[in-house]
């Protein structure tokens, strides 16, 4: 099941959809786009809608690639944070399996 989503950029609106547990990213993502666009508007430098939307385009992989900590930090999600703990919980428990396996093991060499 998706959800509907409207979101404005550059005074234009958009009516997206998504699946609900996306929703947020959707919103957060076009947050990005409309304030990179108006910021490269501002600058004065391109001219056209599609231009424009280019050169956002351009600026925002730019940050991805160089790790840009501001648009870092604006795209992180607490999606994100949720797959980095459970990323986590899971080499701990790796990392206590290993640890109760070699306590067992001399254990059984101290039986013998």
């Amino acid at each position: 099941m998706s959800d509907s989503v409207s979101v404005k950029i550059m005074g234009t609106k958009y009516m997206l959809t998504c699946p609900p547990e996306k929703k947020e990213n959707l919103i957060k993502a076009a947050k990005l786009v409309h304030d990179t666009m108006t910021s490269v508007d501002e600058a004065g430098i391109v001219f056209g809608l599609d231009r424009l939307a280019v050169m956002a385009a351009i600026n925002i992989a730019n940050d991805v690639i160089t790790g840009n900590s501001d648009t870092a930090a604006f795209i992180r999600t607490d999606h994100d944070i949720e797959l980095d703990l459970i990323k986590i919980k899971d080499r701990l428990e790796s990392v206590n399996q290993r640890v109760e396996t070699s306590l067992n093991f001399e254990k059984d060499l101290k039986l013998q």
